[in-house]
């Protein structure tokens, strides 16, 4: 199977590659963790991910595995799709621009309502096409609100806050820029 995947693109502890099943292509991500997140707890966000009844706004993940001392996570591939961060930079209606943000915050209140929470929702984690359709790429950061035990981790809370934060920041920026 190696000899049908090609490299899309490497970040952070991460690569991603384009796998083809059956005539279909997927993403497959292999990593080998990042910062905080070991590789157990990222297994375990994708078991929040299956535990979800409503997944609007989630990139598709098929399967989750560890093997090797890294995570794999065979996910849909968005190939028509480019970062929220490189689309904040260019220039959109400001119909548009509310459309987006309004579904980004649909999607993470959406998960809160599920007692779920993903800690990285920064604009590098999200992909967008030409249409406005908008999927959350890094579930990695996934926890459940079910107790105080899991939301403990004060690292990780900060790092959504911080990024819901930017997230609004950016779209601001952006704001300001189609105004002139």
């Amino acid at each position: 199977m190696q000899s049908n995947r090609k490299l899309i693109m490497s970040r952070h502890h991460s690569d991603f590659y384009e796998e083809i099943i059956d005539g279909i292509s997927y993403c497959l991500k292999v990593s080998s963790g990042w910062m905080w997140v070991d590789l157990d707890t990222t297994l375990k966000a994708y078991g929040y991910y299956n535990s979800l009844e409503n997944k609007e706004g989630l990139v598709e993940v098929l399967d989750a595995w560890k093997e090797n001392e890294k995570i794999y996570i065979l996910m849909e591939y968005l190939k028509e799709y480019k970062t929220l961060r490189l689309w904040l930079t260019e220039l959109h209606p400001e119909e548009e621009i509310e459309e987006v943000f309004l579904k980004i915050f649909k999607t993470l209140s959406s998960l809160a309502s599920q007692r779920v929470l993903n800690v990285d929702c920064g604009d590098g984690n999200w992909m967008i096409n030409d249409n406005l359709d908008i999927k959350m790429i890094d579930l990695d950061t996934m926890i459940t609100l079910s107790g105080v035990e899991e939301i403990t981790n004060i690292p990780r809370m900060r790092s959504f806050g911080l990024g819901t934060l930017d997230l609004i920041l950016k779209f601001n920026k952006c704001r300001r820029l189609n105004a002139k």
